[in-house]
């Protein structure tokens, strides 16, 4: 899957339902990887404790539920390359509405033609 039909299934994705963003930036952000995964197994995943957040990496771009993830924000949030050994504790994450379990993502991070 090439960047531009990644673009698209993620805006498709986005443009599903007004909740999307919220739940792929607030809880279930490692979900996404997977299924970024099933469509290209070449995908890695990255993970930031700063943001609390993932993202993935695929032939050098990285990706969110927003879009392309420009790479100084990679490395500003000290995003890194999760080991596949480690990746099942990962994936216990999921979005939840309770208030005091929520985790927030800021904006600035997405790549801008």
């Amino acid at each position: 899957m090439n960047k531009e039909a990644i673009l698209l299934f993620l805006k498709e994705l986005r443009d599903s339902s007004d909740r999307i963003y919220q739940t792929f930036t607030e809880g279930s952000c490692v979900r996404l990887f997977k299924m970024l995964h099933i469509i290209n197994p070449e995908a890695e995943l990255y993970w930031s404790d700063g943001d609390n957040h993932s993202i993935t990496k695929i032939k050098d771009v990285y990706y969110d539920i927003g879009g392309e993830v420009v790479e100084i924000y990679v490395k500003q949030r000290e995003y890194h390359l999760v080991p596949k050994k480690n990746w099942s504790g990962y994936f216990l994450m999921k979005y939840s509405e309770l208030e005091d379990i929520k985790n927030k993502v800021v904006v600035e991070k997405y790549f801008k033609p």
